[in-house]
């Protein structure tokens, strides 16, 4: 039997010092609305979060303990390789509007982010 890969990694590390992140939302770019919370639980500093998610353009925001949004827009997942996000450097929302994404004039920031190759 074969065994076919199905899907790109995400894999969210939380890297800020001393906060603690509520809510991470995982939503294709194409999409106008964030959607659920796909984060149960909190995710410490110094901890990572890992999805296998379609291939393709995808949206990040994750929510911080006081409530700030922090957000990466259009960013690839390749099939059957896992793409590591570092919190820090991330976009900081202007204004928290819910579920709409608010991508008008942002531009993702230069972050540390690679992909691996899963083995």
């Amino acid at each position: 039997m074969d065994i076919y890969p199905d899907g790109g990694g995400i894999k969210i590390w939380n890297n800020f010092s001393y906060t603690t992140i509520y809510a991470i939302f995982l939503s294709p770019s194409s999409d106008g609305y964030w959607g659920n919370d796909d984060l149960s639980g909190y995710l410490y500093s110094g901890e990572s979060a890992f999805w296998t998610v379609e291939p393709g353009w995808w949206d990040i925001k994750v929510v911080d303990e006081y409530g700030y949004e922090y957000e990466i827009f259009d960013r690839y997942i390749s099939l059957d390789e896992t793409s590591i996000f570092y919190t820090s450097g991330w976009n900081k929302s202007e204004e928290n509007i819910g579920n709409e994404k608010n991508k008008i004039s942002k531009i993702s920031s230069l972050t540390k982010d690679k992909t691996e190759l899963r083995k």
